[in-house]
């Protein structure tokens, strides 16, 4: 029996960490995914480096909150397939690990919306994919963690102005460094 996907590569991919610790982000995490469907944009979402489903398509109908119930609720896939809200919703499930799944993909780009939960894995993959890492990392602990083993782009995130500016700025070598040194020395935000 094939895994539901195989023979799709995915080169260009968007993950979306929407664990228990990521949680105050939810909300803004899912109106961008939501944009990036609605794109014709494949997204992967899950919990720390567990990749869960990949949506292909929602309705205009979809919401933030509809988004956030598949989650919080931790529908399985049958509930999400057999619920009458979600008909019309184009997804697969997933379950495997991130660098699994995207290796099996063929990826080379990615996207990472998520706090350092996952940081072993992304830093992983980036050897191969490149890697644009949005972390949301807040935790205290984490404040003075080495960078030198992720291979991609890093920006410390903690808010919408944050990832604006990042945006902004996200083909400049001196601001990506930057954001990598504030997390790498324990510097304080701008």
């Amino acid at each position: 029996m094939t895994k539901m996907g195989n023979g799709e590569d995915i080169p260009f991919s968007f993950y979306f960490d929407l664990s228990g610790s990521m949680e105050q982000y939810s909300r803004l995490l899912s109106l961008i995914a939501i944009k990036l469907i609605r794109k014709d944009v494949k997204v992967l979402f899950g919990y720390n480096e567990e990749i869960y489903y990949q949506i292909d398509s929602v309705p205009k109908t979809f919401t933030a909150k509809d988004f956030k119930r598949i989650i919080s609720e931790s529908l399985s896939y049958q509930k999400i397939i057999s619920d009458v809200r979600y008909r019309n919703i184009k997804i697969k499930q997933v379950n495997e690990n991130i660098n699994t799944y995207l290796r099996e993909k063929k990826a080379k780009k990615l996207t990472v919306f998520s706090d350092f939960d996952a940081k072993k894995e992304i830093e992983d993959l980036s050897k191969d994919c490149e890697i644009w890492w949005f972390c949301f990392e807040q935790r205290s602990h984490y404040r003075s963690t080495s960078m030198e083993n992720f291979k991609g782009h890093f920006y410390n995130t903690a808010k919408l102005e944050d990832f604006i500016k990042h945006l902004k700025n996200v083909s400049s070598r001196v601001y990506e460094k930057k954001q990598r040194n504030m997390r790498s020395g324990g510097l304080e935000r701008e």
